[in-house]
This record gives C-alpha cells, sequence and structure tokens, in this order.
C-alpha cells in the first residue's frame, strides 16, 4: 500500500512540473519566443478556449471586462494538443457593463505571451494555463464612472510598440449607437494622448463633458474617426496635419458645431463626412472643396436653405442625404452632382423637384414632402435610365411626363391620391 501511494505521489509531481515547465526544450524555445524580450509573464486565471483559435479570458480587465487572445499553431495541430506551448497574440479588451460607458480595443499581430493544453483537446472541456506579459495584466482602464480624469494610458509602450499595433478604440459600441442612456464623460483632452499610437479606428459616441474644443496628437495612421454627441464647438484646424489620411468623419449630433469647419477642405483623402444633428445652419456659401467625397450626411442638421454654389466643391459625391430638414426648395444645387447614386431629401418642405443632371439609374426619396406634380424626364436628368422614386407623405396629382413614365407602383413608387 505504502508503495502505491508513493507512485501516485510522484505521478502527481510530475503532472504539476508539466502545468509550470515547458516539458521539452522544443517547447521551451517556443514559450521563449512568445515573450516580448525583457519581458515577465503572468498566468492568467479563467480563460477558456472556444472553437478554432479563441481565447476568452472573463474579469480582465477587472470585471466585467474579457480579454481575447488567438492561439497560434501549425495547421493540423488542433484538436490533438497535449502540452506544448503556443504563442498567443492579443486580439482585444471588451467591456459591456449595462450602465456604464462601455469600451473597447483591439489589436493587430500583438505577440504577447504563451498558452498550454493540459490535456488533449477535442471541442469541448478545454484546459488551458495562459501567460501573457506582465504590461499586458497590469494595464490600467478607466473606473466605471469614465470620469475626466482617468482613461487608458496610451503613452505606455503597450500601445505603441514594435511587436504589435493598437487599430481600434472605441467608448460606446459604433455599431449600437446609443444603446445606453448612461453617457460618457470621457474629456476631449485626453483624446490627444492616442498621438503615436498606431490606431486606425476611433469612436466617442454620446459623451457628456464641459470641454468643448477638441485637441489631436499626432495619428498618421487614423482613418475613420467618430466623435458623436460630443458638444464639440472647436474643431482643429490642424487636423489635416494631425490626422492626414483620414477618410471617414463622423461630427453627428454636436449641436454647438456651427458653422462647418473651414479646416476639413483639408482633409484631402476623406470619402464620407457625416454631421447629421450638428445644426450647421444655412451652409453659408458652400462647403469646403472636398474632391474626394462620396458621401455626405447632412440629415437633421438645421438646414434652411442651400446656394445653388452649396455642392461645387464636393461634385464627386453619389450619396447625399438633406433629410429632416426644413427646407423650402433645393433649386439648383444639385446640378453640380452629376454622379448621384443615392438621394434623400424626404421630411422637409419641398414643393418642387429640384433641378437634377443624374447621368445614371439613382435612388431619389422625395417622401413627406409638399409636392403636388411629378415633373417630366428631362428635368429629372439626361438620358435613358432607371430612377426609384419616393413619393410617400406627399400630394401628387399630376405629372408632366408622359402617360407611361410611371411604369409600376409599388413602395418604392408611391403616389398619394389628393
Amino acid at each position: 500500500m505504502a508503495g502505491r501511494l508513493l507512485a501516485g505521489l510522484v505521478l502527481l509531481m510530475g503532472a504539476a512540473r508539466t502545468r509550470t515547465e515547458p516539458h521539452s526544450t522544443e517547447a521551451a524555445v517556443v514559450a521563449a519566443s512568445c515573450t516580448p524580450e525583457g519581458a515577465k509573464t503572468v498566468e492568467l486565471r479563467g480563460c477558456t478556449f472556444g472553437l478554432r483559435d479563441w481565447i476568452r479570458c472573463k474579469g480582465f480587465p477587472p470585471s466585467p471586462g474579457v480579454l481575447t487572445l488567438r492561439l497560434k499553431y501549425e495547421d493540423g495541430d488542433w484538436g490533438n494538443a497535449t502540452t506544448e506551448r503556443y504563442c498567443t497574440s492579443l486580439v482585444g479588451f471588451e467591456r459591456f457593463c449595462y450602465g456604464h460607458c462601455t469600451d473597447g480595443l483591439t489589436f493587430e499581430e500583438f505577440t504577447v505571451g504563451w498558452a498550454a493544453f493540459i490535456r488533449p483537446c477535442r471541442y469541448r472541456d478545454c484546459f488551458l494555463e495562459v501567460h501573457i506579459s506582465e504590461s499586458i495584466a497590469d494595464l490600467n482602464p478607466f473606473s466605471y464612472d469614465s470620469s475626466d480624469d482617468q482613461f487608458w494610458d496610451f503613452s505606455s509602450p503597450v500601445f505603441s510598440g514594435p511587436r504589435g499595433s493598437l487599430i481600434s478604440v472605441y467608448f460606446k459600441n459604433p455599431d449600437i449607437y446609443y444603446s445606453s442612456t448612461t453617457a460618457c464623460k470621457i474629456s476631449l483632452d485626453n483624446i490627444y494622448h492616442l498621438g503615436n499610437t498606431t490606431v486606425q479606428r476611433f469612436s466617442l459616441i454620446f459623451n457628456q463633458n464641459n470641454n468643448t474644443e477638441l485637441r489631436l496628437g499626432q495619428m498618421p495612421k487614423l482613418r475613420k474617426f467618430t466623435l458623436s454627441g460630443a458638444s464639440v464647438q472647436n474643431f482643429p484646424q490642424d487636423a489635416h496635419v494631425m490626422m492626414p489620411g483620414v477618410e471617414e468623419l463622423t461630427l453627428r449630433d454636436n449641436v454647438l458645431l456651427r458653422p462647418l469647419p473651414a479646416g476639413l477642405s483639408l482633409l484631402e483623402r476623406l470619402e464620407v463626412l457625416d454631421v447629421s444633428g450638428s445644426r450647421v445652419g444655412g451652409l453659408s456659401g458652400w462647403l469646403p472643396p472636398l474632391p474626394h467625397l462620396r458621401q455626405l450626411v447632412l440629415r437633421g442638421a438645421g438646414l434652411c436653405c442651400l446656394q445653388a454654389a452649396a455642392f461645387r466643391g464636393v461634385r464627386a459625391v453619389r450619396k447625399l442625404d438633406v433629410s429632416g430638414n426644413a427646407l423650402p426648395s433645393l433649386g439648383a444645387a444639385l446640378e453640380e452632382l452629376r454622379d448621384l447614386q443615392l438621394l434623400d431629401a424626404s421630411h422637409n418642405l419641398l414643393r418642387e423637384f429640384p433641378k437634377l443632371h443624374v447621368q445614371g439609374s439613382a435612388d431619389l426619396n422625395f417622401a413627406h414632402n409638399r409636392l403636388r406634380t411629378i415633373p417630366g424626364c428631362s428635368q429629372l436628368g439626361p438620358g435613358n435610365r432607371t430612377l426609384h422614386l419616393d413619393l410617400t407623405g406627399n400630394q401628387v396629382s399630376s405629372w408632366e411626363g408622359s402617360a407611361n413614365m410611371l411604369r409600376y407602383r409599388n413602395s418604392s413608387t408611391r403616389v398619394s391620391e389628393k
């Protein structure tokens, strides 16, 4: 009996060593190559292995956060893993806490440690030992009240090191717009600290803060910038220097932003501009020249009038949204937009169709206006093409075109009878 107990104790000790020490020289080399030079690793608890290569560690950052890692291994290893060490890369942090300012960080090609299977794993009951670098484990996110002086420390080498890239940051998930009534309280000054990182996408939505002036650090890789419902009043004039590669800019629901910042014209790569809900008023004069702009959203922007040359600087626009304003007429403002494919002018005060020079097929939404007559095809642009009209909620009683101008009648061509 004593001999059996001794043998069992030896086996248990051997199993413990297997969990904490590489069982081969090759495994030790793998573990070392997965850890940044000179860094220490710490063990994470509460990690689960999902299908394929995902590892999710709950309670990190402090609960209810989730850390997501990706396991790196050669094809064919999965499903037969034993105790070999595999590199893990950092994918992201997520915190979805009801009633608080949610946040998330996403990374790319960022190796931070290693993981080992405790026993062979086939789809379920996968036991893992996960070690990541101490610098990652010690990251200190802002507290749940998201107060002005607490923020991710983007000056940390973790966010700008050569081994990986921070590619996106969000406060309030941009895919679930205004999903909670609780606002963030992120100081706009703190966005400056994103400078010198590799961030490509940034989003701050529904933010209540006293400061209204935005400052930017150098973000040469930034492509998508969203700052919505943040009470921005002064957009930086040097934005073209701080984020020269930005392609999509969303400044919606910033009711203090008036007029439209002139400095936008220096953002040479801008393709999408959304200033809906920002009360920019009458677009005094015209939009700044943006030769690559493809999509312009001015929904609910307090527009009361448009000058004939309003869109002269954005002739490449294909999608234009001016819905939800108080426009009595579009006049000749759209004549410059010959590549227009989508126009939403619904929920205005339009009494007449605008003059169009659309070259190809297009969707035109004039729902809920005061239109009474549909003009002939010549006024809607030259050439033979199909136009999808939405005239819901108007009082159309006649049209000036040929009798067969309206070939079919459905939800997109509905005519309200007088």
